[in-house]
């Protein structure tokens, strides 16, 4: 799988029709053209490719934090990180990209950041929180039936 993607991003770089995989490149593609004066400072063809792939992680981070499912998640309080590796086999290190996803939607933020609404709570849910007293509503965490909240 991982020689195949590494293929599928230097093809990205080229401009060969590839038939079917063309739109699945075209993500890469895209990797290219918001980054495009980084990576045409970098002479060494190999330099760029290394670059790309860290580019390319970065962008697919950035893209999971545009998910109303992710941002939901996080408007739970779920304990969820999501962080940008890179595993060069040659070295045999692990590159933590350090994405900033914070400072990514400072700026971007108001494009695409969901208005989340709170979950609705099942009747379970409501029934735990009564009974662990973390319901908020005097009662003590006393069980309360659909009869006692009338």
């Amino acid at each position: 799988m991982r020689s195949l993607w590494l293929r599928g991003v230097k093809a990205a770089m080229g401009n060969k029709d590839l038939g079917l995989i063309n739109k699945w490149l075209r993500n890469i593609k895209d990797v290219i053209r918001l980054h495009r004066d980084e990576l045409n400072e970098i002479k060494s063809e190999d330099h760029k490719f290394k670059r790309l792939v860290e580019l390319n992680v970065v962008e697919q981070v950035y893209n999971l934090h545009k998910t109303s499912v992710i941002q939901k998640a996080y408007g739970q309080n779920a304990n969820l990180q999501v962080h940008g590796w890179v595993y060069d086999l040659r070295e045999g290190l692990i590159k933590d990209l350090q994405v900033d996803v914070q400072k990514a939607f400072e700026e971007y933020g108001e494009i695409y950041r969901y208005e989340i609404e709170p979950p609705v709570k099942t009747k379970l849910e409501k029934v735990v929180l009564h009974l662990s007293g973390d319901d908020k509503d005097g009662r003590d965490g006393k069980l309360v039936t659909s009869q006692d909240s009338k």
